[in-house]
């Protein structure tokens, strides 16, 4: 008998502890966590927002990517390309390809810091390549290039001066239309721009960016025009610009 009332009393002891140890936790975790309504801040100080300053550049160069090889017993290399950058690309126009380029199966490794290769556009066909349903177009470069099968190059197919671009990844694209938000007055605004080019890295804004405006460049998804917004970065100028050589 006094076996099963020692037991019960080292039960009853342990169920003690274990229940005043939870009570414990639960009031540090009461005290020490704190409840945060992050609409309710976003509200009061704004979303906060990075943004860069729009700036004029006196020389853009627009360019594409395009890959190509060399072609059999001659000293050109080949590229295809379809219909609309076809209308851009003339004989005479230059090609960039840099130094270092490594080929690894399908991955392809460019050196970017290493010194460009120059070449040029020398012939443009009018018809499509009816093997591939492209146009084809032949490049010299100034240089021999290194043996490889596959080389991939950026074609200057237009310029532009005096012009704003942004980066591509900093505008909204609807229904072949192009937006963006800006910050004015400490709140978002959206903006529909009329963009007539675009590369691989930016775009030509014709109108609805002005230099100064402050473009939002980070995640826009929660914003609609008159949100709060606290800008986190600098508002300092930081060029944003398409490739340049």
């Amino acid at each position: 008998m006094f076996r099963w009332i020692k037991l019960l009393v080292i039960f009853v002891v342990i169920g003690f502890m274990i229940y005043f140890s939870f009570k414990k936790i639960d009031e540090i975790i009461l005290r020490d966590i704190e409840v945060v309504n992050l609409e309710k801040i976003y509200n009061k100080e704004g979303f906060p927002v990075n943004v860069k300053e729009v700036v004029l550049h006196d020389k853009s160069i627009f360019i594409k990517d395009l890959a190509f090889v060399k072609l059999p017993n001659s000293k050109l290399y080949r590229a295809y390309s379809d219909t609309d950058l076809i209308k851009s690309i003339k004989v005479g126009s230059d090609v960039l390809l840099p130094r270092t380029v490594k080929v690894d199966g399908r991955d392809i490794i460019e050196d970017k810091n290493s010194k460009i290769i120059l070449g040029k556009v020398v012939r443009v066909s009018g018809t499509k390549d009816w093997r591939t349903g492209f146009y084809a177009i032949d490049i010299s470069f100034d240089e021999k290039l290194e043996t490889s099968t596959f080389y991939s190059a950026k074609v200057v197919f237009l310029e532009y001066k005096n012009v704003i671009t942004v980066p591509r990844t900093y505008l909204q694209i609807l229904d072949d239309k192009y937006f963006a938000w800006i910050v004015e007055d400490n709140v978002s605004k959206e903006l529909e721009l009329t963009v007539p080019l675009c590369d691989g890295y930016s775009c030509y804004i014709k109108s609805g960016l002005k230099v100064g405006d402050l473009i939002i460049s980070s995640d826009t998804k929660k914003l609609f025009d008159g949100k709060k917004v606290l800008i986190v970065n600098d508002k300092k100028s930081q060029k944003m610009e398409s490739f340049k050589y």
